[in-house]
C-alpha cells in the first residue's frame, strides 16, 4: 500500500469532483457509517475507533 499528499494533485481536483459526482448519482459507491446512539455511549465509541470496531465513520447520535 502506499499513500500519497493530496494536496500534490491540486490541478486534478475539478476532475475529481467531475468523477465524483458522477459516481455518486448513479450511486456507484456506499458510504459506511457506524453509529452509536447517545451521549453516554460516546466513550465507547471512541476508543472503537482505535480498536477497529467501526466500519467507515464513526458517529454519536445525541
Amino acid at each position: 500500500m502506499e499513500g500519497f499528499i493530496f494536496l500534490d494533485h491540486v490541478a486534478r481536483f475539478p476532475e475529481a469532483f467531475r468523477e465524483l459526482s458522477t459516481w455518486s448519482a448513479r450511486a456507484k459507491f456506499v458510504l459506511a457509517e457506524t453509529i452509536a446512539e447517545g451521549l453516554e455511549q460516546a466513550p465507547s465509541a471512541l476508543r472503537g475507533l482505535f480498536e477497529g470496531r467501526n466500519l467507515g465513520k464513526q458517529l454519536v447520535r445525541v
